[in-house]
């Protein structure tokens, strides 16, 4: 165990043009991802773009949803501030499916979402492939 000090998350410090991803939560984003993001009807879409844009790659590839298997775990503030958006926002949240048999979002598909996310960033690092999406702190701190 190390007694380094860690720099606090980009998307948990508030500035200027970011704003709270739900209120209460602590996730902070720049006005321009959070209005792409409304603009992604699908849920699963959404998340992933959230999530690209909240870590980098690297940083995706050392996370689980659970923190099992000697990963990091993803803080609830953030699991639960992209629920409360995706509910608010997606047409699986709002209920506005045309397929009504389609249950709305929950906390388990919602797990399964971001897992897919880190999964695919694993994949891509294996094989090499280019990350196209840069995270905030990437984009706005180079």
């Amino acid at each position: 165990k190390s007694n380094r000090v860690t720099k606090p998350a980009y998307f948990t410090i508030s500035g200027e043009n970011k704003v709270e991803l739900m209120k209460g939560f602590g996730v902070y984003l720049h006005r321009e991802t959070i209005c792409n993001a409304h603009l992604l009807p699908e849920t699963d879409t959404c998340v992933a773009y959230l999530m690209k844009r909240m870590f980098s790659q690297q940083e995706l590839v050392i996370l689980n949803v659970t923190g099992a298997n000697g990963h990091s775990p993803i803080s609830k503030n953030v699991v639960n501030a992209i629920l409360g958006f995706c509910l608010a926002f997606t047409h699986e949240g709002c209920g506005r499916k045309k397929d009504k048999q389609q249950s709305k979002l929950t906390l388990p598909k919602l797990h399964r979402y971001i897992a897919g996310t880190i999964q695919t960033a694993r994949n891509y690092l294996k094989e090499g492939k280019d990350w196209k999406v840069k995270s905030e702190e990437e984009e706005y701190t180079q």
